[in-house]
């Protein structure tokens, strides 16, 4: 059943406040709101796309718990938290240019991150999924940065990344060593970590 079928059309309109449309066994947004002046839930659908739904979402959108395979149709601006966990995503191509809170494409099967926004303004979630690189990672991340059990050998990319917080990343590294992860997780800026990576010729 696409959002048309059971609630109208309302292309080009505007929502306001919250829009809850979770657990409905939706197959498509066609037909959805253009903008949500609130939070978008669409969670615990069957969605295979976002393709018809909203542009512009005034609070949080959360996709969570579909069949995703891509984010293309995701909304261009998020004023709040975005999750996409739970998909079957293997690209991030599409995703929101704009968030202003959390990311989380945790729980998927991404092979890259390419395509996430250039700032995450929250927490930036990419753990369980199928990475070998973080290559893509957002260059500002004003919270912590999770990247637990995925397939990299090297944290490399995260040097020329903007990370305010911390940084948890147990993976099968070859490098940096198991102590230098330790205090790779502790410490509160990429400057830090560059001096650990010096002293100890990671």
């Amino acid at each position: 059943m696409t959002f048309k079928e059971k609630y109208g059309d309302h292309s080009g309109e505007t929502h306001k406040g919250n829009l809850n449309i979770s657990k409905e066994g939706l197959t498509s947004l066609e037909g959805c709101y253009s903008i949500v002046d609130g939070n978008f839930d669409c969670y615990n659908n069957k969605l295979t796309s976002l393709q018809g739904g909203p542009k512009t979402i005034n609070g949080g959108f959360y996709c969570f718990d579909n069949k995703l395979t891509s984010l293309e149709g995701a909304p261009e601006t998020v004023k709040d938290h975005f999750s996409c966990s739970h998909n079957k995503l293997t690209s991030l191509e599409g995703a929101p240019e704009i968030v202003k809170d959390y990311f989380n494409c945790s729980h998927n099967e991404l092979t890259s991150l390419k395509g996430v926004p250039e700032k995450v303004n929250g927490n930036f979630y990419c753990s369980n999924n199928k990475l070998t690189s973080l290559e893509g990672i957002p260059k500002t991340i004003n919270g912590n940065f999770y990247c637990s059990n995925n397939n990299l050998t090297s944290l490399d990319e995260l040097l020329g990344s903007d990370i305010k917080g911390i940084i948890k990343a147990d993976n099968n590294l070859e490098t940096p060593s198991e102590k230098d992860l330790e205090l790779f997780k502790k410490v509160k800026s990429l400057k830090k970590y560059k001096a650990i990576k010096k002293l100890r010729n990671v």
